[in-house]
């Protein structure tokens, strides 16, 4: 496993970042955290506010996308397991009817 180094900017500070990831990865990450400052930094009520105000927003607005991507994806598990299941009913049909046509040849001789 590789380990990759990088120098991105966040919050305007230089920082290396390294790991398995793609550079290309860590430079996605710092991106995003920069979008969520500038949104915070942008909120008319925390403009004026104190950076602990500002840092403690920006966890709970990283945690709000967590938890929101989390539940996405439960969802969508719930759903594949649906489908799966009426996959493997409808595979079930198919060859009970295949065996009862093939019953039903055997019996008119074809």
């Amino acid at each position: 496993m590789d380990n990759n180094e990088i120098e991105v900017f966040i919050a305007g500070k230089s920082i290396t970042l390294s790991g398995s990831e793609s550079p290309e990865y860590f430079q996605r990450l710092a991106g995003y955290i920069n979008e969520k400052i500038s949104k915070i930094d942008g909120s008319s009520g925390f403009k004026f506010g104190n950076s602990d105000t500002r840092r403690l927003m920006m966890y709970i607005n990283l945690a709000d996308d967590f938890f929101k991507s989390k539940e996405k994806i439960e969802k969508i598990e719930e759903e594949l397991e649906l489908k799966n299941k009426e996959i493997y009913e409808l595979k079930h049909d198919i060859v009970a009817l295949e065996m009862k046509i093939e019953e039903l040849e055997k019996k008119n001789g074809f």
